[in-house]
C-alpha cells in the first residue's frame, strides 16, 4: 500500500513503479478533498433549501414577467433565437430559458 497526494505524476509513478500497490490518499489529503466536494455540494444546492416566498409585486417577479412577455412577442412574429439574442442582448441560453413553453 503507497499513501500519497492527489498528484497525477505521483499516481503515475507509482503504477510503474509497484503496480501491484493500491493507492490511497495520505491523512491531509482525504478529509481535504472530502471537505471541498461538501463546500462544492451544498453550493450547488443552497437555492433548493431557500423557501423564503417572494412577493408577487417584487421587482424581480416583474422582471421576469417582462422578460416572458418579451420573448412570447419574438415568438410570436417567428423570428430564430438567435436573432432575440442580438435584440435583446441576451445570452442564448436566457433566451432558451424564456422561450420555454411551459412557462405561461
Amino acid at each position: 500500500m503507497v499513501c500519497r497526494d492527489g498528484s497525477a505524476a505521483y499516481a503515475e509513478a507509482i503504477r510503474r513503479a509497484a503496480p501491484q500497490a493500491v493507492q490511497a490518499s495520505d491523512q491531509w489529503h482525504l478529509p481535504h478533498n472530502q471537505a471541498a466536494a461538501v463546500d462544492k455540494t451544498v453550493a450547488a444546492h443552497s437555492i433548493c433549501s431557500n423557501t423564503t416566498p417572494r412577493p408577487m409585486d417584487s421587482v424581480l417577479v416583474a422582471r421576469t414577467r417582462q422578460r416572458f412577455a418579451a420573448v412570447d412577442d419574438l415568438l410570436a412574429e417567428g423570428t430564430g433565437l438567435l436573432q432575440y439574442t442580438r435584440w435583446l442582448n441576451w445570452a442564448l441560453n436566457t433566451v432558451k430559458r424564456y422561450a420555454r413553453p411551459e412557462h405561461g
